[in-house]
């Protein structure tokens, strides 16, 4: 990633998205008394988001899902198109099960609510840059918690091919751990749980190691 490495240490590259300038103003205030990022750029609408991405080369982008000429997850893949490297992390001010499929689906690494905590959001972005996929537990406790429970799914159930480590892993990811945390947690090897991974998305037919955190939301009704 293109971290910023001037005046000391890497910091994390940032753009904020969201249309309603007093929040984005708030949001700029709070994350330019982080050491350990910098604010690189600002934006209202898809437009902009998706040109100033490209300008600015930002490890990070903090992006509303709603947005005047469009929504989050066009920008979101609009920029990934352009800059794959760049981590997503959708805020929303809702918990709608379609809006996490939909903006995890779009190549976002995570989804929160605009109601966390200023010390938890700072958290979250030095997560998603480090490589972690987070999902806001309001908006997965119920799937996460079937899945904790070790209920085999049924037939019909996106998770029924898993083995029942698989699901395991399903869960971690979720919560937003790295392969290498993942595989502390496990008492495995980094390589082992990549491994493991990849054949979870082949099983399940994703690109992408945050989708199966989305399929957790979609089938949360299920337990």
């Amino acid at each position: 990633m293109a971290s910023d490495t001037r005046n000391g240490p890497k910091r994390i590259r940032l753009m904020l998205v969201d249309d309603h300038t007093v929040f984005r103003i708030g949001l700029s205030s709070l994350f330019r008394t982080v050491s350990t990022v910098n604010v690189v750029a600002e934006a209202g609408t898809v437009q902009q988001a998706v040109a100033l991405a490209r300008h600015t080369a930002p490890d990070v982008v903090l992006m509303d899902v709603r947005l005047p000429d469009g929504d989050g997850m066009d920008a979101c893949r609009a920029i990934l198109r352009a800059r794959p490297e760049t981590r997503i992390l959708m805020l929303s001010g809702y918990t709608d099960d379609d809006a996490v499929v939909a903006s995890i689906q779009s190549g976002a690494a995570g989804y929160l609510l605009k109601g966390i905590e200023p010390e938890q959001l700072i958290e979250a972005v030095e997560r998603v840059a480090s490589g972690a996929s987070l999902l806001d537990p309001q908006v997965t406790e119920t799937a996460l918690e079937f899945m904790r429970r070790g209920g085999r799914p049924d037939a019909q159930h996106p998770f029924a091919a898993l083995s029942d480590q698989q699901r395991r892993i399903a869960v971690l990811i979720a919560d937003g751990k790295t392969n290498r945390q993942i595989a502390a947690e496990l008492s495995l090897s980094p390589h082992t749980i990549k491994t493991y991974v990849s054949s979870m998305l082949h099983k399940l037919r994703l690109s992408r190691r945050s989708q199966i955190a989305a399929l957790m939301v979609r089938r949360r009704g299920d337990s």
